[in-house]
């Protein structure tokens, strides 16, 4: 037993620096909408993922252009459509963890949840992801 104190306790202090970090999802939903309007963009958009939604979080992505409101009933279902931005695409699917350059204007992502999606100038054009 005492072999799994020592790894709880870094697991609890891992937890800690992450959560507590200054743009990590659990610090953001503690932000009053003050504090969202300066965070980056790109935090917002993994942090309405993780925090499984976030009403100011969702007002200010819209509010920056970020996300259109015919969107959301999309992201919230965690599924996305044809002509959403990539910060669309990472509220619904969270971060990305690679990125291939196809050429020309093509780019495509892979997400944290395992599904992928293909740009073209900024906009989904296909994609492999939940039904």
């Amino acid at each position: 037993m005492s072999n799994k104190r020592p790894l709880f306790a870094l697991g609890v202090i891992l937890f800690g620096l992450v959560a507590c970090a200054p743009n990590a999802p659990l610090s953001i939903a503690a932000d009053n909408a003050e504090e969202i309007k300066a965070r980056p963009t790109e935090k917002l958009c993994i942090a309405y993922y993780h925090l499984n939604g976030g009403e100011v979080v969702r007002e200010e992505l819209t509010r920056r252009g970020e996300v259109l409101s015919k969107d959301w009933p999309f992201i919230d279902k965690g599924q996305i459509t044809v002509g959403m931005s990539p910060c669309a695409v990472e509220a619904a699917w969270g971060a990305t963890t690679l990125h291939d350059h196809a050429g020309g204007s093509l780019d495509s992502y892979h997400y944290t949840s395992g599904y992928f999606a293909t740009f073209k100038d900024g906009r989904v054009v296909g994609f492999i992801g939940p039904p």
